[in-house]
């Protein structure tokens, strides 16, 4: 039986009870506040509140830029991409102006959110009669000094890749006269992924860009706008998304055919790191960290399904242990806990809360295209702690320069040190291992190196 991982109990048991309350109390103030604001401000700032406390709750540290662009003297239409239910609440708190959504009319009916849309002057669009009536509820948010968000996506994205922008938004921006403003929001995916009951703390950044004037465009150009508006929101998102769960440059772009169907491959990128020799306080911290809320939940049935992977792999598992499950044991018999670097021994707590095998590498020392595959006739290459890492017949890491990595041991030409500023991490999970699970593993990973970033730069 598998346990639901950490952040999963914390959601269920804290985060969702502690919103329930901010929820209906908040509500309750915004909606008593209609009485005597009939411009909805009050109800505003509850909002405002109530996305704060959210954020606070949940762990999200949100970083601004180009605020500078808007002022509060006029309306406008904010277009950004979407990645998460966590992005309004980033949206609402880091734009200081009195914003208003569209969203669809069968919202209102939902007991105090969607009473406090219909009241405090949301757009609730019927999309089968939406039209002219659409244009004069935004004219008549103008007239309040009010401004709209808008996901013109219309579903949130997986991956982080931005999609495909529907027109009508642009149309009606045309129509009403309001300059579009194009904002990029990086990283909420990591938050809360789509159809995934779990919240994980993260950082967030909101990229705000200069508005784009609609004077002087027709309807006809509403494609056009829409266009220009995604290029720049992916652009900006492609660029500061340092952590890419896709196969993309130096990273596995092939599995061999004799060995797909046993292996599941999870990939991570980190650019601009900053590596640092460890100390034996942060050992003690990662470890304890570790040893405490995760391993018992995962270890004995994870080990199994590794093992079985190695074993179809062609590798004796009780011969040469997985690198994950020799952590455990060496936790076990409480052996020292290998001191290295910030990164690595990062990626070892990871591995070791996991139990699947972690290969970390600097993507500087890795030549061409990078694939998985069993090794030929006396293939091996210099291991870390080890002269020689024989690979015949066993699944390896390959570049153009050879063999550099395996589920047991990577190599001293690709390995990390303080020199290292790029990153590849592979996570080895056995084909049975769910990619929903998977996933989480690489959240997880991926939160522990922004925490580890947070904290190198708060020593120097």
């Amino acid at each position: 039986m598998t346990f639901p991982p950490f952040h999963w109990w914390r959601t269920v048991l804290w985060l969702i009870p502690a919103i329930a309350v901010y929820t209906v109390v908040l509500g309750a103030l915004s909606l008593t506040s209609i009485l005597i604001d009939r411009r909805g401000h009050f109800a505003h700032r509850c909002a405002r509140l109530w996305s704060w406390l959210i954020l606070v709750t949940t762990g999200v540290r949100v970083r601004v830029s180009g605020r500078e662009w808007v002022t509060s003297n006029r309306s406008y239409v904010f277009v950004s991409n979407h990645q998460s239910i966590y992005d309004f609440p980033v949206l609402i708190t880091s734009i200081p102006l009195q914003l208003r959504i569209i969203a669809k009319a069968s919202l209102g009916s939902f007991p105090v959110l969607g009473w406090h849309l219909r009241y405090t002057g949301h757009l609730l669009i019927n999309r089968a009669r939406a039209g002219r009536a659409t244009l004069a509820s935004v004219s008549r948010l103008m007239r309040r000094g009010h401004s709209l968000i808008v996901f013109p996506e219309g579903t949130r994205s997986i991956d982080g890749e931005v999609l495909r922008f529907k027109r009508g938004v642009f149309s009606l921006a045309i129509e009403a006269g309001l300059p579009v403003v194009p904002v990029a929001l990086i990283g909420s995916r990591h938050v809360m992924r789509k159809g995934r009951l779990m919240t994980c703390p993260g950082d967030v950044e909101l990229v705000i860009h200069e508005p784009l004037s609609t004077d002087g465009l027709a309807r006809s150009d509403a494609r056009l706008l829409a266009e220009r508006v995604h290029n720049i929101i992916a652009t900006t998102v492609r660029a500061r998304d340092d952590i890419s769960n896709e196969i993309s440059q130096s990273v596995p772009e092939a599995v061999a055919d004799a060995i797909a169907s046993f292996v599941r491959l999870g990939v991570l990128r980190f650019d601009g790191v900053t590596v640092r020799l460890a100390t034996g306080e942060d050992s003690r911290t990662e470890i304890a960290s570790a040893a405490s809320e995760k391993i018992v939940r995962v270890a004995e049935e994870r080990i199994h399904l590794v093992r079985a992977m190695c074993r179809q792999l062609g590798m004796d598992p009780t011969r040469t242990r997985p690198s994950s499950e020799a952590l455990l044991r060496r936790l076990r018999r409480g052996q020292p806990w290998p001191q290295i670097n910030t990164l690595v021994d990062l990626c070892n707590r990871c591995s070791l809360e996991t139990q699947l095998p972690y290969g970390l590498y600097d993507v500087d020392q890795i030549v061409g295209a990078v694939g998985l595959r069993v090794g030929g006739n006396g293939a091996e290459y210099a291991g870390i702690g080890r002269p020689v890492v024989h690979i015949e017949g066993r699944p390896a890491l390959f570049d153009e320069q050879g063999p550099f990595g395996n589920p047991t041991s990577d190599s001293i030409r690709t390995m990390i040190t303080v020199r290292t500023t790029r990153v590849l991490v592979i996570v080895c999970g056995p084909r049975a291992l769910d990619r929903v699970e998977l996933d989480a593993v690489l959240d997880l990973t991926a939160q522990g190196a922004s925490e580890k970033r947070r904290w190198i730069e708060s020593c120097e």
